[in-house]
């Protein structure tokens, strides 16, 4: 009678359906959007990728990797810190902390894609537009931010594997059902397929693994990262509010900066049971706020096609084109850095956590209970909608054909319970779950069974059988105490030998440590040190224990990543103790190696132990390799390596790609570079905004700058935004034509994308202009920009034009600075300075000088030292009196280098006696005379004829300490000369000689030049074959004394003109 009711229904349900079929023959027809490999990764690539970020910045990012099982199920979990920072365990509690969770259903492959984008920018190998880095650095420098890039892995590989609407895990659980919040209930459109919340709350690995995460590291924001529609949600998802009092405003307030800034009022804000139009039970957000309390805990739905059909999932939950992939990752990203940016300053001083709303309720099972089975069925021949599907397929139908819809899905419910196993297109019923059970007694007809459930044996997170979870930790507490206890030794509490305190301990559980627990135990300690110790006295705690490759492998990790000065040696210890005892290490081993020494002799070694232990590399052994070599600026072996990873069939990923061709274009292998981004074209492997900007750079090295315009656009094209860095690379290829009109076209085109000019643009710009003459241009560019010019920007074309030699230039933009700015640049007002000394303007100098504390900037000696020295120069004596009192009276105090400019300057006009007062003030300051001050006292009393004092001078600064150098001596043998002491002359340059203070060419000059004038042509003769002798070169002056040896040598005496001794300190002229 059933069979005949539910035949009936369904030949109802079927006529029904043919009266709107044509409806839905569009649905049925629509082909299937497969997953576009150009755009995403696989998980495999995506994790290697971001391995692969972390290993490149160790000081920013940590990555572990968390396996777990129960009931035959395994699941791996990776989890990378954040924390630019290094921290001590613990410290992280004083940090505002942020968990960020992706990839809980499997089909939302771009949730995943957002993940690799924020730790991308998060290292500082991708940039946000308009963004102050420096600035928002101080913010991240509080942060600690913890992320799970693929939270469902098991459920992501089946999405890969083609079924592209799969969102549960590897075992058909839902992980956002698997929570212990209001878990279990069930909705009037609950869908098993959709929504199995699993056999008990936290059945599964993966919400164990996150709970534990949870709990631990205590985050202040929580946010789970889904697609499927654009919102912003808070709490709660099991009831249609929000919860009360100020927590709840925080939440809505920043949730509506965030829609309002970067979804642009797209996104639903409220929270997820109240906006969606249905309940969700046993959520992760609703357990962290009101289990973990979690200050601020948000869910959001970062992507939705409402077009797509229901059986479209690739299309309905992720971006399908290049322009749009782009614009979603970069508004989420935006937006998630706004979150980090103002997150904190929703929250208040003590970081208090949210009122609990509710409390988990775990209950322990028991030791046996009653089969009593109740479990939803399962249809495995659908391909079935959301909710929210079928509500996009309501939306599109009228009244009447929207009640047949539903009737008809209402229909299909019942025949799902039917047991109509022979009618076509309907399979057999089976359940969901499984269990093994005890048969205990059974009815006499045997069609009621009674069976007795035996519950599974309890499991740690880690996946071991307890007692073994306690081992651990008691393990690891025993060593943490035994440690601190040595290196803080008191009479309460003396040394410690952690041997036998573990030995006791283990002894007392007869439990044997098996490989896995030495190695959790080992990562456990947090302590490189702690580690080895460990492990050496492994073998003496269990007789039955030895060491392998897993336990090796693990301390070679931990070593490799501590801060230990000799971990290196360390490392190549263990290789070597391995070789000793015989142990084979695994691929594993050699890729941690290849990260760890990544240079020279240690890498050949590496490659040695592949051969050694029977190895075959893999694709990330090859990877590694190739980027080790390119680490150690070696791309000639970074390519060959490469090549053999090609004849193998392997290919990399786009950051190991991106750093071969940058490194090969840096040294110039072109033909290398051009075949690799071939290789890459090959291998749809699509370039980002990096690997156009090597291209765009590899064009202007070799001179294709059409073509370096040719990749630039298609970076535009393809929806990229290109960073600073692209934009000052296609402006370097520009200058090096020297194409001005197109160089100020892409100069505005980069302002006007809102992307922040620094100081390596102007400089490029400045170059330019400089060069074709067309530096009047500079002030159109700088209008351009005129909303990004800041005080440094003016300061930097200050400088250059300084130094460029366009003085007028230089002071129009310091005085637009000076206009513009209420507090002046330091290096700017220096270099004005500067410029303004060079040209002889002294008094402008002296003006600018007294302005200076006007803007903010504090004058200092250096900046009085560069304007004495410029009056000295010129011989303004008053000036430069009137400035050295204005120091003595009001400061800055003059220094050592004060008193040298003074010294000869007054010794230039020939005020001896000031000269020699100024250096009677040095000495009674306290500053203390240097080598300098003594020779231009010396210079100064030699020029004017007082060549005894010189002398007395030179002995003094002899007793003193100072050693003269060859400024000294050559100063003193002209004077002599010039006063026709030629014997002492010659006496100081043989004592030049004994000193071992060697002359140079302007010292040979002058002796000769004194030699030459008293009639001694033998000496002259003699001193020249010295000089030649020492290796010193003759320039003009040696070659014009010559000539006069020459023509004067038959002539005893000679008359000749006499002239003063020019120059300042000493010259030979």
């Amino acid at each position: 009678m059933a069979s005949l009711w539910s035949f009936l229904f369904l030949l109802s349900s079927l006529s029904m359906f043919a009266c709107f079929s044509s409806v839905f023959s569009e649905e049925n027809d629509i082909a299937i959007t497969p997953i576009n490999r150009d755009l995403y990764h696989s998980s495999s690539d995506l994790l290697e990728q971001i391995n692969s970020l972390v290993h490149r910045h160790p000081d920013k990012l940590t990555m572990e990797t968390i396996a777990n099982g129960n009931k035959g199920y395994q699941a791996e979990m990776t989890v990378v810190t954040y924390s630019r920072s290094s921290t001590k365990d613990g410290d992280d509690k004083s940090k505002f902390r942020i968990l960020l969770s992706f990839g809980q259903h499997g089909r939302e492959l771009v949730t995943t894609e957002l993940a690799l984008r924020i730790l991308s920018i998060l290292s500082e190998e991708q940039f946000l537009p308009n963004v102050d880095r420096d600035a928002f650095n101080s913010t991240l420098d509080k942060l600690v931010i913890k992320m799970v890039p693929v939270e469902n892995l098991n459920g992501r590989k089946l999405v890969e594997q083609g079924d592209l609407c799969e969102r549960r895990n590897g075992r058909g659980v839902d992980l956002n059902r698997n929570w212990s919040v209001d878990w279990g209930k069930k909705e009037k459109d609950y869908d098993p397929y959709e929504e199995n919340p699993g056999t008990a709350p936290f059945s599964e690995p993966e919400t164990q693994t996150m709970r534990r995460l949870a709990l631990s590291f205590d985050p202040h924001v929580w946010i789970n990262v889904h697609s499927g529609m654009e919102a912003l949600f808070m709490p709660y998802d099991h009831k249609n509010t929000t919860p009360e009092g100020s927590a709840s405003q925080k939440m809505r307030s920043l949730l509506n900066r965030v829609n309002k800034d970067h979804c642009y009022d797209r996104c639903m804000v409220g929270s997820g049971g109240g906006s969606v139009g249905y309940l969700a039970h046993g959520t992760a957000t609703d357990y962290m706020y009101d289990v973990v309390k979690v200050p601020m805990a948000f869910t959001f739905e970062m992507y939705g096609d409402s077009t797509a059909s229901a059986k479209d999932c690739f299309k309905m939950f992720n971006p399908i084109d290049h322009a749009t992939f782009n614009r979603v990752l970069n508004d989420w990203s935006a937006a998630f850095f706004e979150i980090f940016k103002t997150g904190p300053n929703h929250m208040d001083e003590a970081h208090s956590k949210a009122a609990a709303s509710g409390q988990e309720n775990l209950q322990s099972p028991s030791s046996s209970s009653l089969l009593s089975v109740s479990t939803s069925p399962r249809r495995e021949d659908e391909n079935p909608a959301s909710r929210t599907q079928h509500r996009a397929i309501l939306t599109r139908l009228d009244g009447g054909r929207r009640a047949a819809f539903q009737l008809l899905v209402v229909g299909a419910s019942l025949l799902a319970v039917l047991d109509f196993r022979k009618v076509q297109g309907i399979t057999c019923r089976r359940y969901s779950t499984s269990y093994t059970a005890k048969v205990t007694s059974a009815s006499p007809t045997g069609r009621v069974l009674s069976a007795e459930v035996s519950p599974a044996h309890p499991l740690d997170p880690r996946g071991y059988l307890l007692p073994r979870r306690h081992l651990i930790c008691k393990v690891t507490q025993l060593l943490r105490q035994s440690d601190h206890d040595n290196c803080h030794p008191s009479s309460a509490r003396p040394k410690l030998n952690p041997a036998l305190h573990l030995e006791d301990y283990l002894s007392s559980l007869t439990i044997v440590l098996t490989s896995n627990e030495v190695c959790e135990i080992m990562k456990s300690l947090n302590s490189a040190s702690l580690a080895i110790k460990f492990f050496r006295i492994c073998p003496s705690l269990c007789p039955k224990f030895r060491h392998n490759c897993f336990t090796y492998t693990r301390l070679i990790l931990i070593i490799s990543r501590s801060n230990l000065p000799n971990k290196l040696e360390l490392v190549r210890g263990m290789v070597s103790e391995m070789r000793k005892n015989g142990v084979r290490g695994s691929i594993s081993t050699v890729n941690i190696l290849i990260g760890c020494f990544g240079e020279g002799r240690d890498l050949e070694g590496c490659i040695e132990l592949l051969k050694n232990w029977d190895l075959e590399m893999t694709a990330y052994t090859y990877k590694c390799l190739v980027q080790a070599y390119l680490r150690s600026r070696d791309s000639v072996k970074g390519f060959r390596v490469y090549e053999k990873m090609k004849l193998e069939g392997y290919k990399l990923d786009i950051f190991a790609y991106n750093m071969l061709l940058n490194a090969l274009t840096n040294d110039d292998k072109i033909n290398e570079a051009c075949l690799v981004f071939e290789d890459m074209k090959r291998n749809h492997c699509a370039p980002d905004e990096y690997t156009y900007t090597i291209m765009i750079k590899l064009s202007g090295k070799t001179g294709k700058h059409d073509g370096a315009l040719t990749f630039f656009e298609e970076m535009l094209n393809k929806g990229y935004s290109p960073n600073i860095v692209a934009y000052n690379t296609m402006l370097q290829v520009l200058t090096s034509s020297r194409n001005v009109n197109k160089a100020i076209l892409l100069f505005s085109k980069m302002v006007e994308k809102g992307c922040r000019p620094n100081e390596y643009t102007y400089h490029l710009l400045l170059n330019l202009l400089a060069a074709v003459g067309k530096l009047h241009k500079l002030d159109e560019m700088v209008e351009l920009s005129k909303k990004y010019m800041t005080r440094s920007i003016y300061a930097y074309l200050v400088r250059t034009l300084s130094k460029l030699g366009h003085a007028s230039e230089a002071h129009r933009f310091f005085c637009n600075m000076w206009s513009f700015h209420d507090k002046g640049d330091k290096d700017a007002c220096i270099s004005m300075l500067e410029s303004l000394c060079s040209a002889g303007k002294t008094t402008e100098a002296i003006d600018l000088l007294g302005k200076l504390p006007e803007k903010g900037v504090d004058t200092d000696t250096m900046m009085y030292n560069m304007v004495l020295s410029a009056l000295g120069k010129w011989k303004e004596i008053p000036h430069l009196h009137d400035m050295y009192e204005t120091m003595k009276n009001k400061g800055p105090s003059p220094d050592t280098f004060t008193y040298n400019i003074l010294i000869s300057s007054f010794g230039r006009v020939g005020k001896v006696d000031d000269a020699v007062r100024i250096f009677e003030e040095l000495e009674n300051s306290e500053c203390v005379p240097d080598i300098i001050s003594y020779n231009s006292l010396i210079n100064c009393l030699g020029k004017n004829g007082d060549v005894d004092a010189a002398h007395m001078k030179f002995r003094e600064m002899r007793e003193k300490g100072l050693n003269p150098d060859v400024v000294t001596y050559s100063t003193l043998i002209e004077c002599f000369g010039k006063t026709e002491k030629v014997e002492m002359a010659c006496k100081l340059f043989d004592e030049m000689l004994d000193e071992g203070c060697y002359p140079n060419i302007v010292t040979y000059n002058i002796l000769l030049d004194c030699l030459e004038r008293s009639g001694k042509t033998a000496e002259a003769v003699d001193l020249y074959a010295k000089l030649k002798q020492n290796g010193l070169s003759p320039d003009s002056i040696t070659y014009a004394v010559l000539e006069r040896l020459q023509s004067g040598s038959r002539k005893k005496f000679r008359m000749r003109k006499q002239h003063p001794i020019t120059g300042w300190v000493v010259s030979t002229l």
